[in-house]
């Protein structure tokens, strides 16, 4: 894995400098199958195609207490407005938080992003629409 590539994009991503494709294009170009971001302890471990991984805290403001009931409603809404590119990356996170989401792994490869509750709820998004 590219490390440099990976502090660099975590960077570029919580100051909104690009979209959640460019994310994903530039960790699978850095080596990266799939990747864990848990918004209670703000750290990103991050696995790469050759079985190593990578963990790092990361930080930003205006952070949002993340509620004990999981609403799919706010977590759909939060997704289409990132998809629709009405929001930055930061506020996606501020989003999916508010929601209920107290982390979610991304799976590079199969193009799968899985969102977790606090009381183990769960939901699955497919992001084959990212180009």
């Amino acid at each position: 894995m590219d490390i440099n590539q990976i502090n660099e994009c975590m960077v570029l991503s919580l100051v909104g400098k690009i979209t959640l494709s460019e994310i994903a294009i530039r960790l699978s170009a850095a080596g990266v199958e799939r990747y864990i971001v848990d918004l209670v302890t703000f750290h990103r471990v991050t696995y790469g195609n050759d079985g190593e991984y990578y963990r790092t805290p990361f930080s930003f403001s205006d952070i949002p207490e993340i509620p004990k009931i999981f609403d799919l409603s706010a977590l759909k809404n939060t997704i289409t407005n990132i998809r629709q590119y009405k929001i930055d990356y930061p506020a996606y996170l501020r989003g999916i938080m508010a929601s209920g989401s107290c982390n979610y792994e991304v799976y590079l490869h199969t193009k799968k992003i899985v969102y977790f509750g606090r009381d183990g709820s769960y939901y699955i998004e497919d992001f084959s629409w990212l180009k």
